[in-house]
């Protein structure tokens, strides 16, 4: 699992459309939904990309470190949101041979957008969303990625995408009293003659126990480069960069604390073929405020 399924994914839904935080429900004029996080990728194995006859390599430890990440929704009107998510402060640290480990720091890229929810028919609702996305540093490597094996450089380590991005969504959501499920599909057009993105993602979400207060949550998403763009591809271990590809899943436990807070923590992994980052796993704790 890479930084970039950790940037794509939204995993915050309750067991019903009304105080629902992810998918196509919105909260309440007024209302909204805060989630803080922190998150840590130990980095496994190099995946450069189908093109490169190396297949993976072995590199030597690779570390990512996030903390304040913030995910935002705040009701304007009924069913209308603004959304604003962003990954803090990221600390990205790669060690390779025959040189100290070096650290390398960036702000996370926010992104801020609207979520309207158009349907809602009983348990079922959809929605669509839009996001642009700001860059905060340029693209350009900023070390070298180094082979244990026979010290060849295979790829340089990127701490910004350096573009502007615009996404739109299409999304679903069955909301029942424990159980929920949900859906998105959508398109990413950066700037940069970076590729059009495809990413899309399957949720959903039971409260075992009378008293609803544990949540557990388990999701599957892609991402896909649809090759229209005139840009090289990059091979970097954090996974920023145009040609970035996956599919991946996240599985999260969250505890409600009071009526407005919650904890949760979750793990995300690779399932499918993964291109030009590292391996996983991605650990995240969180809290969560909604109102």
């Amino acid at each position: 699992m890479k930084v970039a399924l950790a940037l794509a994914v939204l995993v915050g839904a309750l067991v019903a459309p009304c105080v629902a935080s992810a998918g196509p429900w919105t909260p309440e004029p007024g209302g909204g939904y805060l989630k803080l996080q922190a998150r840590w990728l130990p980095g496994i194995g190099w995946f450069p990309g189908p093109e490169d006859p190396r297949g993976s390599a072995v590199i030597g430890p690779y570390n990512e470190v996030f903390l304040g990440g913030v995910y935002a929704e705040l009701g304007l009107l009924p069913r209308l949101a603004v959304t604003l998510h962003s990954d803090g402060l990221r600390l990205f640290v790669l060690d390779n041979p025959d040189e100290p480990p070096r650290a390398h720091v960036s702000v996370g890229e926010p992104a801020l957008g609207l979520r309207l929810q158009a349907v809602q028919a009983g348990p079922f609702a959809a929605g669509i969303s839009a996001a642009i996305r700001f860059p905060t540093r340029g693209n350009a490597p900023v070390q070298d990625i180094v082979s244990v094996d026979d010290h060849a450089v295979v790829g340089g380590l990127r701490v910004g995408t350096g573009v502007l991005e615009g996404s739109g969504n299409l999304e679903l959501g069955l909301g029942l009293r424990r159980v929920y499920f949900a859906g998105s599909v959508g398109l990413a057009r950066r700037t940069g003659g970076w590729d059009t993105v495809l990413a899309w993602s399957v949720e959903g979400g039971w409260s075992p126990g009378k008293l609803q207060t544990t949540r557990l949550r388990l999701r599957v998403g892609g991402v896909h480069p649809l090759g229209d763009g005139d840009a090289p591809y990059h091979a970097s271990p954090s996974g920023i960069g145009n040609g970035t590809r996956y599919v991946a899943f996240t599985f999260e436990v969250e505890r409600v604390v009071t009526d407005l807070l919650s904890l949760g923590v979750s793990l995300a992994g690779g399932l499918g073929p993964v291109a030009r980052q590292t391996g996983g796993p991605v650990i995240t704790g969180y809290a969560a405020l909604s109102w």
